[in-house]
């Protein structure tokens, strides 16, 4: 095994006895059942969009900060710089496995709603090519960004504050794909690409939706990745050094 998998293996280890995963997938339970109970067939290109920017995102962010805040409050970060794991190993562990955790959530939430509908009423299935990738975009540039924010606090009351402004922020495309405000300037803020791509497993895009989806998410993770490695390197790698 590389080093690489196995520090995700121990990440997700560590997290499972943290009991993250029983909190993940008992949030997860219930919003499939709030979904299946509530959500109408006619308003499911809507709403899913809108959840994995009010829900998902959140706890991404949430989730990486607790844990790389309970590393360096815990000295485990001071002790990683002398053993032959790499910075970017390191990030790419943590941002893998809670990806993962994320993307399983997201799994559960709209999977059980949307079997549901399809064998009760027999909505049409989403396109699970744009669904996965939107879903794991999202999960990626959320645990980027929680690492490029919480590297550079304390304490984690500290970072709770401009990460939530943040995020609400972020927020804010939930109301282009609502029908709300049709302005494409919304489009210009990160999480819009992303949600393109999830918004077009249950629409039809447009050919210049589709490639901003795509291109412009790859332009935003390779950016959120360069940022959050600068950040760690200069807020813990120096500092620790």
């Amino acid at each position: 095994m590389s080093r690489l998998a196995s520090t995700i293996r121990k990440d997700m280890i560590v997290q499972s006895r943290n009991n993250i995963y029983t909190m993940t997938l008992v949030v997860a339970l219930l919003f499939a059942i709030v979904f299946s109970i509530l959500l109408k067939p006619e308003h499911i290109g809507v709403i899913i969009p809108a959840a994995m920017l009010f829900i998902v995102g959140g706890t991404t962010v949430v989730f990486i900060a607790i844990l790389i805040m309970d590393e360096k409050e815990l000295g485990l970060l001071n002790a990683m710089t002398v053993t032959p794991l790499s910075t970017k190993e390191y990030l790419m562990a943590k941002v893998g496995s809670i990806t993962f955790l994320a993307s399983l959530e997201v799994a559960i939430m709209l999977g059980i709603p949307i079997v549901l509908g399809y064998y009760r009423v027999g909505i049409q299935l989403p396109n699970f090519v744009f669904l996965v990738l939107g879903v794991i975009i999202v999960n990626l540039m959320y645990s980027l960004l929680g690492v490029g924010l919480v590297v550079r606090f304390e304490k984690f009351t500290e970072f709770m504050f401009p990460a939530v402004m943040i995020m609400v922020f972020f927020q804010i495309p939930a109301i282009y794909y609502a029908g709300i405000l049709s302005t494409n300037a919304i489009l210009l803020i990160p999480s819009a690409a992303p949600v393109m791509l999830i918004y077009g497993s249950f629409n039809q895009l447009e050919v210049w939706q589709l490639v901003y989806g795509i291109g412009y998410s790859v332009f935003i993770l390779a950016g959120f990745a360069f940022w959050a490695y600068r950040a760690y390197v200069k807020h813990v790698v120096r500092t620790l050094s």
